[in-house]
């Protein structure tokens, strides 16, 4: 027998670069608490696309984490 063939395809969340530094905003809402986390993505001065989460909760934002996207 040979090994088991497992075709693990992960869930990835794609975000477009827009040739006009506009900004791609998602939100996502969870079932069971009143939190929603936003992906925020943004270019900086430099020119680096930026990826921010960003969650809110009982109308407060707050900056999770922010990822420096290197092309």
């Amino acid at each position: 027998m040979g090994p088991l063939k497992r075709s693990l395809k992960p869930k990835v969340l794609r975000l477009e670069m827009l040739k006009n530094h506009q900004l791609s905003t998602t939100a996502l809402e969870t079932k069971n608490q009143k939190t929603c986390f936003r992906l925020h993505f943004e270019y900086n001065v430099f020119q680096t696309p930026l990826l921010f989460v960003i969650a809110k909760k009982q109308n407060k934002f707050m900056k999770l984490f922010s990822l420096n996207l290197q092309l």
